[in-house]
């Protein structure tokens, strides 16, 4: 279960290359109500990605994971997903 940092790099490869045919109508699957239906969720996808790669990298536990992530962006939804992915890396 989970994602290791070449599966992370893999999708972010994906997400560029949908980046890269510069869509000018992206719908998100988890997104606020009103939020605009722009690429600019791509680039957010990616910069998300790195970021959890980057936390990652120091190998915190699963509270200290989940809470820088929701620091650094506090406006994200879906933060039962951010719990699950942590469980699934195996943080503990």
């Amino acid at each position: 279960m989970g994602t290791d940092r070449q599966q992370r790099r893999a999708w972010i490869d994906t997400v560029g290359q949908v980046q890269a045919l510069r869509p000018q109508i992206v719908l998100a699957s988890h997104r606020r109500p009103g939020a605009p239906n722009d690429a600019t969720v791509l680039s957010d996808t990616i910069a998300y990605l790195d970021q959890c790669d980057r936390l990652l990298d120091d190998h915190p536990t699963a509270a200290e994971f989940i809470q820088q992530v929701r620091t650094s962006n506090p406006n994200r939804l879906n933060v039962p997903t951010l719990l699950y992915s942590a469980a699934t890396l195996g943080l503990a």
